[in-house]
């Protein structure tokens, strides 16, 4: 099997995280569309999203009221998740791409501190010709019960154990800057740079709810597990053909970072 190419599909990208159980449908659907162009044309890859307006703000209550997910947190996450999955899936469906779901509730746990997850399962879909659908979710946890793994922390230990070359992190925004865009208009965007120069930017979550952590825990996530020779794409799905023109090595709006 060749090596896949791993998207992550963030939920500030497709849901309003101001708003419970909202689809930004256009977003989606430009999503959807280039990701149905790419699969038919080359393959398979791998597919990963966030909880957004799901998963995130019931977590959220649930830490915040309880302090830990308990067996009805577990239940009603695996739910928002289950429900946003299935939305993703029939727009691929409807878009002519064989998508099939793996909630991650049932391949992956975490034992003492760390999560491990039975991957053949999605190498034998991939090997079929299969997109696995993948998301951020609630596992049984050894030593509390249930706790969160996020799409973002699945995408980075799915592309250390399948030996990924591409990584691609669809945000709400085109990419790295050099400061917050959201708060300063004069910011500039990255092209390219190499994960250590990570370490010296200050990269601001959303402000919205994040149970999971912002950009630079996503992106710096890799450098803490130790990835190397992985080319790693962040960008936002707003104009149609980005993620396309991203994904087959043409010109594209968006940062790579090389690790």
């Amino acid at each position: 099997m060749s090596k896949p190419t791993i998207v992550k599909i963030g939920g500030s990208a497709i849901t309003d995280k101001s708003k419970k159980f909202s689809i930004r449908w256009r977003e989606l659907g430009i999503i959807c569309d280039d990701l149905s162009t790419y699969i038919r044309r080359h393959g398979p890859i791998v597919l990963i999203h966030g909880g957004g307006s799901f998963g995130h703000p019931i977590v959220h209550e649930c830490l915040k009221t309880k302090g830990y997910i308990d067996r009805e947190c577990f239940t009603w996450t695996t739910y928002a998740m289950r429900t946003l999955n299935n939305l993703i899936m029939l727009e691929l469906i409807s878009r002519g791409v064989n998508v099939v779901s793996i909630n991650p509730h049932t391949i992956c746990r975490k034992n003492n501190s760390e999560f491990t997850c039975y991957l053949a399962l999605i190498r034998e879909f991939l090997e079929l010709g299969m997109t696995p659908l993948l998301h951020g979710d609630v596992v049984i946890s050894s030593g509390s019960g249930f706790e969160v793994i996020s799409g973002d922390y699945l995408a980075w230990l799915l592309a250390k154990e399948l030996n990924v070359k591409t990584l691609v992190f669809i945000t709400d925004v085109e990419g790295i800057y050099d400061s917050d865009p959201k708060v300063n208009p004069k910011a500039k965007l990255i092209r390219s740079m190499k994960g250590n120069e990570l370490l010296r930017i200050s990269l601001r979550t959303s402000g919205q709810i994040d149970v999971t952590g912002g950009m630079y825990l996503k992106l710096t996530m890799g450098l803490r597990m130790g990835l190397k020779n992985v080319k790693v794409i962040v960008l936002s799905a707003k104009t149609r053909g980005n993620l396309f023109n991203a994904l087959v090595g043409q010109d594209f709006i968006g940062t790579i970072v090389w690790y």
